[in-house]
């Protein structure tokens, strides 16, 4: 008998997927704000993205593993600009975050600096995922060319 196959529900594999990369993002801004940007960390968003796709999916494809990706890097970039956005809060003294963030698009030296945070963030995140999404993507193309057979 042949086992059936696992259909892939995306709707539900996105809500895994953002909740898992909420889950590493809430990790990147505690560590940011002790001082350190890690690849490792990185590496977790995407892990745990891809992860929570699965699980809720049912299974991985091609197309989960970009939802995860891209869910990953907009996690990445929403936790990086928070934890940018508080530093600043606390080093201007400032009531809120916002209006952090409005000093942040008002002076282009800051708004510089945040980018190029932003830009390192991606960066350690690619350097610690790469080969993890390698590895899932060439299992993928696999696994597709077995069912050619």
């Amino acid at each position: 008998t042949q086992a059936e196959e696992i259909v892939e529900d995306s709707s539900r594999g996105i809500i895994g997927a953002v909740a898992g990369a909420l889950i590493g993002g809430v990790l990147w801004a505690l560590v940011y704000q002790i001082g350190f940007i890690v690849a490792f960390l990185g590496y977790l968003i995407v892990f745990l993205a891809i992860n929570g796709y699965q699980r809720m999916a049912g299974k991985i494809s091609k197309k989960g593993l970009i939802i995860s990706i891209i869910c990953s890097v907009l996690v990445l970039f929403f936790a990086e600009s928070i934890s940018l956005g508080l530093k600043i809060k606390d080093l201007m003294q400032l009531q809120s975050i916002f209006t952090a963030f409005s000093y942040i698009l008002s002076f282009s030296e800051i708004f510089a600096i945040v980018v190029r945070d932003i830009v390192l963030g991606l960066i350690f995140m690619g350097l610690g995922s790469w080969q993890y999404i390698y590895k899932i993507k060439k299992s993928l193309d696999e696994e597709n060319l077995n069912k050619l057979d």
